[in-house]
């Protein structure tokens, strides 16, 4: 059990853990195992049960405020789902925009007549208490291979798992609004600690819809995960005006409980303006120098793989300009790239993409490559690195072909064991834009309309054993990996032995032992990753010290401790990984 979570702010979510399956029990019924039929109704209509009982509004501030809200519950959460009626102070049909709420009192507690902004009506709790401004004092948050990043909500030895593609509001041809409790607990269930916002898009200080990202945050709240803000205009802000951007634009959705981090750009290129990267430097100088927020809060940007063509490592993933690139910055000269990042940008984390099941088959050309590079460029600038897997195909030529429980754990197993401090998945949510996909192109836990996938279970599992071995992980610094059988592709990084390890073997299989330095505890850590994902890969691997030990192991969620052993045999089924800890 991990000690930082008996914090104030789990105390705080233990409150609302009641609240929150209730309501989730209620709203199931309306999001699992429904037919494509019956999802596409708007969640926000009046026939809909949740929404009904409220009668008619006078406009006066007891009909939107606690007590009997016109949404007919107990009482109000201050969320817009409060507020729902049929006939609305305007008179017309309400379609959630603010001045359907317009009050003389709002509920913020302001004195002042409404000025019919979203403010107004949302926030009525005082969400600053919760607002943590420094991280821990620890000196390895910040030193070479032992660096990490954590979010204060859950704590330093809690690896970040991220989901891509979180429930999304209603987008093109689905008009469901599925930025629910319900699906927000469906995916914590599913073992996400955190969620990047992709639909609910913010594209400048203007041109913003707020009760979205609002609603995102507050459900991502009542379930304990963070929520990072897509916010497309938040590095060309904090460019142009420097720091106080964040809380003269940003404060109304970083100033809340569940808020991480804003991603900022997806897949850029190295050329920006006049020089690599200028533009993120600048924006995460300023951002670093706010004092509210700049060091606990993640100014995220995902960066390409190496299989990107030179012209987008230079231009960005939407480049149309071929191959013509001043300079090849494809292949095995990516660490180049990634070098230029992090020594440019000086970055909270570094995060990229690589999906080796791209077409009909595997691609594992240049994947421990890159895991290596970016292993080995995160701890030359004091920065973790994050990785990006795959759930499912994405792309031309995928029909008909589903990744197995092993394709899905190996890409896991084999960051774990070169050291990356978090996981991130593409997708949770399928794409919306896949709309006319076929049932076998899916590629996420959850379908379009948010019944699960047979990737849920496989990507659930995964996640519940990074949650039971982060709290040793986080707290090491790779050195290197042992290499045992064959590969998909060549190693790199590769050591002969380290620390208590006098001889490896394996009797079967083939994997990767990620070797670790365990701060100054006098033991050892070795996870072991297979490296094989065939229906039969399962490996055997034989671990001899140099003398008698105490050795404690993690396969799945079930750990075993082992007295006064010279030597072990591990067994890891295909594609899977299992931690080991030595002394």
């Amino acid at each position: 059990m991990k000690e930082q979570k008996s914090s104030a702010w789990y105390a705080h979510i233990n409150k609302k853990k009641i609240g929150a399956l209730l309501l989730s029990a209620c709203m199931l019924g309306s999001f699992v195992g429904c037919s494509t039929g019956s999802n596409t109704e708007s969640l926000n209509s009046t026939s809909n049960p949740f929404y009904q009982g409220a009668g008619e509004t006078n406009g006066t501030l007891g009909d939107y405020e606690n007590g009997n809200p016109v949404g007919g519950s107990s009482s109000s959460g201050g969320n817009v789902s409060d507020y729902e009626t049929e006939d609305v102070v305007s008179g017309t049909t309400t379609d959630k925009t603010t001045e359907d709420f317009e009050t003389e009192t709002p509920n913020m507690g302001d004195t002042t007549t409404s000025t019919g902004k979203w403010e107004d009506y949302v926030g009525d709790e005082d969400e600053s208490v919760y607002l943590q401004t420094k991280l821990n004092d620890d000196p390895y948050r910040t030193q070479g291979g032992y660096s990490y990043f954590y979010h204060y909500q859950h704590g330093p030895t809690t690896m970040p798992i991220s989901a891509w593609s979180p429930p999304p509001p209603n987008f093109g041809d689905f008009t469901t609004n599925q930025i629910t409790l319900a699906n927000y607990q469906k995916m914590a269930d599913a073992g996400f600690n955190t969620a990047y916002g992709l639909y609910e898009v913010l594209r400048g200080v203007v041109d913003v819809d707020k009760r979205n990202v609002t609603n995102a945050l507050t459900y991502a709240d009542q379930v304990g995960m963070v929520y990072y803000v897509k916010d497309s205009s938040a590095l060309g802000n904090l460019s142009d005006n420097g720091s106080v951007a964040l809380d003269n634009y940003y404060s109304w959705y970083m100033n809340r409980k569940a808020y991480g981090g804003t991603l900022t750009e997806d897949e850029p290129g190295m050329k920006s303006e006049t020089k690599p990267f200028e533009r993120f430097a600048k924006a995460n100088t300023a951002w670093k120098a706010n004092e509210k927020y700049g060091e606990t809060k993640n100014m995220l940007v995902n960066n390409l793989p190496s299989y990107a063509s030179p012209a987008q490592l230079y231009y960005g993933a939407g480049s149309t300009l071929g191959n013509n690139a001043p300079v090849n910055y494809s292949g095995t000269s990516w660490d180049k790239f990634v070098k230029a990042y992090i020594e440019n940008v000086k970055p909270r984390s570094y995060s990229y993409d690589f999906y080796p099941f791209r077409g009909t088959q595997a691609t594992f050309s240049n994947y421990y490559y890159s895991l290596n590079a970016a292993r080995e460029q995160a701890a030359a600038g004091n920065v973790p690195y994050w990785v990006f897997c795959q759930v499912g195909r994405y792309g031309a030529g995928t029909e008909g072909i589903y990744l197995t429980e092993a394709q899905v754990a190996i890409q896991v197993s084999t960051a774990l064991a070169y050291g990356a401090k978090g996981i991130q998945w593409f997708n949770y949510w399928q794409p919306l834009e896949t709309g006319d996909f076929p049932a076998d192109r899916i590629c996420a836990l959850v379908d379009h309309y948010g019944v699960t996938t047979k990737y849920y279970p496989m990507v659930q599992r995964v996640n519940k054993h990074i949650a039971a071995v982060d709290d040793v992980l986080m707290q090491c610094c790779n050195k290197g990996v042992i290499q045992i059988g064959s590969s998909y592709d060549t190693l790199y990084g590769t050591i002969g032995s380290y620390g208590a390890l006098t001889s490896t073997s394996g009797s079967s299989g083939n994997a990767i032992i990620g070797c670790f330095e365990y701060r100054d505890t006098g033991k050892y850590v070795y996870y072991i990753a297979s490296n094989d994902y065939a229906d039969e890969g399962d490996a055997s691997v034989n671990l001899t010290f140099d003398k008698a030990y105490n050795v404690h192991t993690v396969k799945g969620t079930t750990s075993a401790d082992y007295a006064n052993r010279n030597s072990i045999t591990i067994n890891v089924p295909a594609g899977q990984g299992v931690l080991v800890v030595v002394g």
